[in-house]
C-alpha cells in the first residue's frame, strides 16, 4: 500500500505536480513458537498497518512450520494479534522485514471450564460464547454480535475457553438453540467448578394492528433477567 498526502489546499482547488510512485511490497513472515521454541501449527495472525487510518492485513493462518505470511508489506511497523488455542491471546507491534522471518513466542494459556445445564441439570450441547467484555491491562467492551464464537460446548456440556489472558478477567454472551441468552460473568482463568444454567426460550406471539410503516426497528436485546 502507499498513501499520499495530507494536502494543504484550498477546497476545490488545483494541485499541480503531483507524483504517486507505487513501490514493489515484499512478502513478511512471522514464526509463532512456545516458550521453549517449538513451532505453533494451529492459529492465526491478523492485523493492520499501526497507523491513523484504517489499512488491514486480513487473516493469515500459519503453516506446519508455525509460519504466517503478509504479501506486498512495506516498511511499517504492524499491530498484529495472534488467536492460537492453548495459548494466551498476545498483540505485539513489529516491522517486518523481507531478508528475515521475526518469531514470537507465546505464554500458554489456563483455560477456564464452566458447564452448561438446563433447568433440570441435565447438559446442554452446542452452546456458543462471544466475547462481550475484557478487563485487564487493556479493557474492552463490544457489542452483542460483534466477536465470532469463541468456543462451544461439548456433549457433556462442557464449555471450554482456551486463550484467556492471566492478567484479565472477562465477560461472555451465552446462547443455546431453544434456550433464553444469559451472561457468563467475570470469568478467570483456571475456573473449573462453574456451572451456568440456560433457562427455556420465552416466545411471545401475537397480531400486531395498524400502520406497519410506524414501527420503529430496535436491536435484539438481552433484557433482563427474572
Amino acid at each position: 500500500p502507499a498513501l499520499l498526502g495530507p494536502f494543504d489546499g484550498k477546497i476545490a482547488g488545483k494541485l499541480d505536480d503531483l507524483k504517486f510512485v507505487m513501490r514493489p511490497g515484499f512478502i513478511g513472515r512471522i514464526r509463532l513458537l512456545t516458550e521453549q521454541g517449538h513451532p505453533i501449527t494451529n492459529a492465526i495472525v491478523k492485523g493492520k498497518y499501526d497507523f491513523a487510518a484504517y489499512i488491514g492485513l486480513g487473516k493469515s493462518p500459519v503453516n506446519a512450520e508455525g509460519l504466517a505470511s503478509f504479501t506486498n508489506l512495506v516498511a511499517h511497523p504492524l499491530q498484529l494479534k495472534v488467536e492460537a488455542p492453548g495459548f494466551q491471546h498476545a498483540e505485539k507491534i513489529i516491522t517486518l522485514s523481507p531478508d528475515h522471518d521475526a518469531e514470537w513466542r507465546l505464554t500458554p494459556a489456563d483455560a477456564a471450564r464452566i458447564k452448561i445445564v438446563n433447568v433440570d441439570g441435565g447438559p446442554i450441547p452446542g452452546a456458543t460464547t462471544r466475547l462481550m467484555r475484557i478487563e485487564g491491562p487493556k479493557s474492552m467492551s463490544y457489542g452483542e454480535g460483534y466477536n465470532e464464537v469463541s468456543a462451544t460446548s461439548d456433549e457433556n456440556g462442557i464449555l471450554t475457553l482456551s486463550q484467556l489472558r492471566d492478567d484479565s478477567v472477562y465477560w461472555f454472551l451465552l446462547e443455546a438453540p431453544g434456550y433464553r441468552r444469559d451472561f457468563l460473568r467475570q470469568i478467570f482463568p483456571g475456573e473449573s467448578d462453574r456451572i451456568a444454567t440456560l433457562g427455556p426460550q420465552i416466545v411471545v406471539s401475537g397480531v400486531i394492528e395498524g400502520d406497519l410503516s410506524l414501527l420503529k426497528k430496535r436491536s435484539q436485546g438481552l433484557g433482563r433477567k427474572r
